[in-house]
C-alpha cells in the first residue's frame, strides 16, 4: 500500500481521538454511576488497556490465566467501600 502511495496512517489521528473520547465518556459515566473508582483518569485506563492487550498478544498464557488477570484488573477499578 505504501508503495502505491497510500498513506496508511492518514486518518489514524482522527480515529484515535474518537476512540479516546469514547473511552473517556465510558469512564466518566461509570464513575458517575459509582461502578469505577473516582481517583483514576483516562491515562491510567489507557495504560491498563495497553498492558492487558500486550500481555494477551505477546504472552503464552492460557485463556484461564488471562481471564483471571482481567478479573483482578476489573476488581481493582471498583470503588472501595467504606
Amino acid at each position: 500500500m505504501r508503495g502505491a502511495g497510500i498513506d496508511i496512517k492518514a486518518g489514524q489521528t482522527q480515529q484515535q481521538a474518537r476512540m479516546r473520547t469514547a473511552i473517556a465518556d465510558l469512564l466518566h459515566n461509570a464513575q458517575r454511576a459509582g461502578t469505577v473508582r473516582s481517583d483514576i483518569g483516562l491515562p491510567e485506563v489507557l495504560a491498563l488497556l495497553r498492558g492487558a492487550s500486550m500481555a494477551a498478544e505477546t504472552g503464552d498464557y492460557p485463556a484461564a490465566v488471562l481471564d483471571q488477570s482481567l478479573a483482578v484488573l476489573f476488581d481493582g477499578l471498583k470503588p472501595t467501600r467504606s
